[in-house]
């Protein structure tokens, strides 16, 4: 049997109460974010409450992928898009150019919060050039969105960047990661 037809007025409705029901979702699991792992921690946080593979179902980076499906996807693909991670084996993954784990914890870590410093002080633009977060693009977008969620937009990959930057009749290209966000938000708002 067809299902039965709706006025456009009753799906309307039905659209802008899914609407409301899917912005409360992903407004908990943001608030449950910035809960969890606090701005102000964030320079003395340890890498196993970061990365996944650590044993710990409550990481940064679980968080980011797996638990906060409504902000905004990162799934898929591979894990080196969290920088630092430990494998099945027990060995840690991370770029070479760090002489240790330590090197290269200090550096992701110090990247997050130059990020957010820069988000705090409005200047999402300027996240283009922190490094190691430019190997990173999806994951500190995603990151600078659930502390700054009036920065930015929840898009973080380039591809969709594109996509919308085209169909809103953007000019030039559009960045990767945070600024590529903040940039559609910039059109997004000029629009009448």
């Amino acid at each position: 049997m067809a299902a039965p037809r709706l006025s456009i007025a009753e799906a309307l409705e039905r659209w802008a109460q899914a609407s409301r029901v899917y912005a409360a979702r992903a407004e908990a699991q943001r608030s449950e974010v910035t809960t969890r792992f606090p701005l102000e921690a964030w320079p003395t946080m340890r890498v196993e409450d970061y990365a996944l593979g650590v044993g710990n179902p409550e990481t940064f980076c679980r968080w980011m992928e797996f638990k906060t499906q409504d902000c905004g996807g990162i799934g898929g693909g591979s894990a080196k898009k969290h920088l630092i991670f430990r494998r099945a084996s027990g060995e840690w993954y991370f770029q070479k150019k760090y002489a240790s784990l330590d090197n290269a914890w200090t550096a992701v870590r110090d990247g997050f919060v130059r990020a957010f410093d820069l988000a705090a002080s409005d200047k999402v633009l300027d996240i283009e050039g922190v490094e190691p977060l430019s190997q990173a693009p999806s994951l500190s977008g995603k990151a600078v969105y659930m502390y700054f969620p009036d920065r930015t937009l929840p898009i973080y990959g380039h591809p969709a960047q594109e996509h919308f930057w085209r169909l809103l009749s953007g000019t030039g290209n559009i960045r990767m990661g945070a600024p590529g966000a903040r940039q559609l938000l910039d059109l997004a708002r000029s629009r009448p």
